[in-house]
């Protein structure tokens, strides 16, 4: 029978292999979770801003972001559990009203909210809530959104701008136009600035900040500042 002997470095190094690879096992601190490690359901429900003030009248819409940050697919349906008397919310992806979205694990759903309030509506504070569940009802969360109409202030300058470098573009009947508009703030406090457009019948209008693929329905432009988009 044949023997094998191992002198003292050969042992040395099979202890530092073995060491390395212990070494090599152990979790890094600071490093993402692995899957196995996550919640095997988890969902959320999220808006831009959890309260902001506008003037008496004006129509609010914002990004509202469905996570799943479990471990498996799930649908998430949604409702509107809290609306203030007389107010119209909707829940909308693109052109369409949402009330359930798939949402992969690890990934998220951005659609947008907006709240009309009704043309008597007076100053205060209205008060909104956003519930998501799961499609069998074992996971239900809940985000509220304040939103604080007030008095308009007559005699008062304009507060709010808009510009463009190029008011006017042609080019032919297949092309697809692109330009930017600056929006001002010439109040002295941030605002939450709402936009959309209105376009002719054929055309398809989209609004991204700049240097930015995602398409957005409201952005916040500070005291004095300006964004453009």
């Amino acid at each position: 029978m044949t023997q094998r002997i191992f002198s003292p470095a050969w042992n040395r190094w099979l202890l530092v292999a073995s060491l390395s690879l212990a070494a090599s096992a152990l979790p890094v601190p600071g490093q993402a979770a692995e899957p196995k490690d996550r919640p095997e359901r988890a969902i959320a429900v999220s808006t831009e801003y959890s309260e902001i003030a506008v003037p008496v009248g004006e129509t609010v819409r914002m990004d509202l972001t469905v996570e799943n940050r479990g471990r498996r697919d799930e649908n998430v349906l949604l409702r509107l559990s809290q609306i203030p008397k007389g107010w119209k919310v909707t829940i909308k992806g693109g052109q369409f009203l949402v009330t359930g979205v798939p949402v992969a694990p690890e990934k998220s759903r951005v659609l947008t909210v907006s709240a009309e309030p009704d043309k008597g509506a007076r100053p205060g504070a209205y008060s909104f809530e956003i519930q998501g569940s799961t499609a069998d009802g074992a996971l239900r969360v809940t985000r509220t959104l304040t939103v604080t109409l007030e008095e308009r202030r007559g005699g008062a300058t304009v507060e709010l701008g808009i510009s463009t470098s190029y008011p006017v573009l042609r080019g032919p009947t297949d092309s697809s136009f692109e330009f930017s508009l600056e929006l001002s703030n010439k109040a002295d406090a941030d605002r939450v600035v709402n936009v959309a457009a209105e376009a002719p019948k054929g055309w398809d209008v989209t609004i991204k900040p700049g240097y930015e693929a995602k398409q957005i329905t409201s952005l916040k432009v500070r005291a004095g500042a300006s964004e453009r988009v």
